[in-house]
């Protein structure tokens, strides 16, 4: 996502994620083999999170497919991109 007043990548969006306020560890987000209670924890409060488009975006912009972004996994993602570009 482009700020309209230059050419860095505006990221203000991050500070409304749900996942700033919420109590589980970061980890939750970087799911090492399958999708674990916390991990599981993790996408709930991405599908009540206000940015989650924005966070998907980010994940494809910067091809990020280790960890949960906007509830979806990377694989998840990665099919998804995939369908949106054919």
């Amino acid at each position: 996502m482009l700020s309209s007043t230059s050419s860095e990548f505006d990221l203000t969006w991050r500070q409304q994620a749900a996942c700033i306020s919420a109590e589980e560890p970061p980890t939750s987000w970087f799911p090492s083999d399958g999708f674990d209670p916390a991990t599981l924890r993790a996408i709930e409060i991405c599908d009540k999170c206000p940015v989650f488009v924005e966070c998907i975006d980010e994940g494809e912009r910067l091809q990020e497919w280790h960890t949960i972004r906007g509830g979806i996994s990377g694989s998840e993602r990665r099919k998804l991109a995939s369908s949106l570009h054919d």
